[in-house]
């Protein structure tokens, strides 16, 4: 979860209101110097702060750059802090944000600021102005007490301007498109040979889904937004039944193109006349896709043989 706020400036607001927020901020922002922990600092702004490690290498972020940061934080208890939060357990272990103009005195943002990829620090900011302006709590949490302070402590992975970003994002989306037609690939293989070991010969239609009509019915097929009454006994691919309707003798009802069923379902009984009967081989992202449902496990390919009874 972001706990920190990621709003998003123009490039022309910048070149404003930076200068005349932490301007003004530095006139009023100074912290006593008895109020400084030993071995930290103040910046103008009255952001306290230890430097840990410098980069020699890198840039500074601007104002709007992505920054993407490990981070802990804790309430300051004495000599025992409480840990609130720790990035490691998000996806990825890192914390990413849109950097943002001060708000406070104390800001983190200013902090973010600060670091160029590699660097680190600490920095020790009001609980009370982060949680109501920061994470915008409506009312402070019972466990915070006047004056107390959040120490955080950061270290910058990466700075990226919005279009670096962008790009990054497209070819991060783009290898993941590969990735999963590849997956796809290897499952439409198997689904073929298990088609073929049958002794089936059916092209798959142009989603991947496989129909081998077994009966002829009346001719009437049904239409999107008709309601149908179906019979099936679904199998996973190592012939293990899952589910029957014929088992319980009970056909399902449901209106057809509207989602009430997986795609493969949508798109398979569409193409089968009343009293028809037909095999419907069907890849995972026309099933559950990465979902497991009951007996299904995730990723599964599946076979139903249906038998369209009536429309209603």
């Amino acid at each position: 979860m972001n706990m920190f706020r990621t709003s998003i400036l123009t490039i022309l607001s910048v070149s404003f209101l930076c200068c005349s927020t932490i301007v003004s901020a530095q006139k009023s922002g100074a912290v006593s110097k008895k109020d400084i922990p030993k071995g930290f600092a103040s910046t103008a702004n009255g952001l306290i702060f230890q430097q840990v490690r410098k980069s020699k290498t890198g840039s500074l972020p601007k104002i709007s750059d992505i920054v993407s940061f490990r981070a802990r934080y804790s309430l300051q208890r004495g000599k025992s802090d409480s840990l609130l939060f720790d990035s490691k357990n998000n996806p990825g272990g890192f914390v990413t944000l849109q950097l943002s103009i001060p708000e406070y005195k104390g800001d983190l943002m200013e902090g973010l600021a600060m670091l160029q990829p590699g660097d680190s620090a600490i920095f020790l900011v009001p609980a009370d102005s982060f949680f109501m302006k920061t994470i915008r709590v409506e009312t402070l949490p019972p466990f915070i007490k006047p004056g107390e302070r959040m120490r955080f402590e950061i270290g910058m992975a990466e700075v990226n301007t919005v279009e670096q970003m962008q790009k990054k994002q497209a070819l991060q989306d783009s290898i993941a498109q590969i990735e999963m037609k590849t997956v796809n690939e290897k499952e439409m293989q198997v689904l073929l040979a298990k088609m073929q070991e049958k002794g089936d010969n059916q092209m798959p239609e142009s989603s991947g889904l496989i129909i081998i009509n077994r009966k002829s019915g009346n001719g009437i097929k049904p239409k999107p937004g008709q309601k149908v009454s179906v019979h099936y006994t679904g199998t996973l691919l190592n012939g293990t039944v899952f589910d029957s309707s014929v088992e319980r003798n009970q056909p399902i009802s449901f209106t057809l193109g509207q989602g009430e069923v997986i795609k493969g379902w949508d798109e398979g009984i569409a193409a089968i006349e009343v009293g028809g009967k037909a095999t419907l081989m069907i890849p995972s992202w026309l099933g559950y896709g990465a979902r497991s449902v009951g007996p299904i496990p995730a990723n599964s390919s599946l076979i139903f043989e249906v038998e369209l009874i009536n429309i209603e």
